[in-house]
């Protein structure tokens, strides 16, 4: 699939600019305790923040999971913070609480200690594409002065994901919009309930190749957790470290 006019531009706008964007603050080996994910409608950004969240809690550590999704008004955070609340995770939304019925871009003010260094594991929801990226912006400074992880989260079936060149582009509309540099990608190609193999190692190409247009690393591939297994057969072909997945955001009838 070719791109249009402004993506060819700013695909090269990125290979050229990359290196001035705002990069993580980081000193030798420092382990980031914020983790911000952003990706494009449909990614399974959502799907991928509450997982990791999960995750990261199951190990004992302080968890707190932001909804910075201002956008979308659908699949976000906040509509499960009562599940997220019950398991230990301090879920954070709008100024108005998490009633996902409000759809508000009320921000609220306890974002701000995500974006500074604790103990505590910030896992950030962004929505959509380069603009709910514009929140990102709102808090710049601090996120480029502390230890932190931008991750973006691709998924090769989605139209506007499906070549390398795509995601480049996408990423360099969001850096643009934000003034931060992504750390990593994230391969979560998928088709919901009906994910295959194929999928999964479809994207592993795709991703790839973005990484090395961005000069990032892959950081995780998501799998259903009935593909773990052949997942781990074909670690040559996968790049990152698998990462299984629940599908909690998604009804059982969709």
């Amino acid at each position: 699939m070719s791109l249009d006019a402004g993506a060819r531009l700013r695909y090269i706008f990125i290979i050229k600019m990359k290196s001035n964007f705002k990069i993580a603050n980081r000193e030798g080996n420092e382990t980031p305790n914020t983790h911000i994910v952003v990706g494009h409608y449909g990614s399974g950004k959502t799907e991928f923040a509450v997982n990791y969240a999960l995750q990261k809690r199951k190990t004992g550590c302080e968890v707190a999971l932001a909804d910075l999704d201002i956008v979308n008004p659908y699949f976000r955070v906040r509509q499960e913070a009562d599940m997220l609340e019950e398991r230990g995770i301090h879920v954070v939304s709008s100024s108005l609480g998490n009633d996902w019925r409000q759809a508000l871009p009320a921000l609220s003010g306890e974002l701000q200690s995500f974006f500074v260094e604790s103990g505590r594991v910030n896992v950030v929801d962004v929505g959509g594409d380069a603009v709910g990226a514009r929140v990102l912006a709102r808090f710049g400074d601090a996120i480029a002065g502390c230890a932190h992880d931008l991750w973006l989260v691709v998924n090769a079936n989605r139209y506007e994901t499906q070549t390398a060149r795509q995601a480049a582009a996408f990423a360099a509309d969001i850096m643009n919009t934000c003034d931060l540099r992504f750390t990593g990608v994230i391969n979560n190609t998928h088709m919901l309930r009906e994910t295959e193999m194929e999928d999964i190692l479809r994207g592993s190409r795709v991703v790839q190749e973005a990484c090395s247009l961005l000069n990032v690393p892959c950081v995780y591939t998501v799998c259903p957790e009935h593909l773990l297994e052949p997942c781990r057969e074909a670690r040559g072909h996968i790049p990152g470290e698998l990462f299984p997945i629940k599908l909690y955001m998604r009804p059982s009838y969709l």
